[in-house]
């Protein structure tokens, strides 16, 4: 896993434990993708595009469970989605 990735995945999980849960689970994906479209032996389109995904299971008391996900990694985001 890339440092960043890590950051991302601990940061998650630091904001779980400050909203209160129990235990939780954290992951985050990094990819990218290329699409070419040939017609007739000739270039019509390229695309690339790149994302991160980041995604996180809080258990709480009493067997709650709540699975939440995101693509926007900032503070504000991890805080909330620790939150929900």
């Amino acid at each position: 896993m890339s440092d960043h990735l890590q950051s991302l995945t601990e940061r998650l999980l630091d904001a779980a434990r400050r909203a209160g849960a129990e235990a939780a689970d954290a992951m985050a994906l990094d990819g990218a993708s290329t699409s070419i479209d040939i017609r007739a032996g000739a270039l019509e389109q390229a695309e690339r595009a790149e994302g991160i995904e980041i995604g996180l299971r809080v258990l709480m008391m009493g067997g709650r469970q709540a699975c939440v996900s995101a693509s926007d990694v900032s503070q504000p985001t991890l805080d909330r989605l620790a939150e929900r």
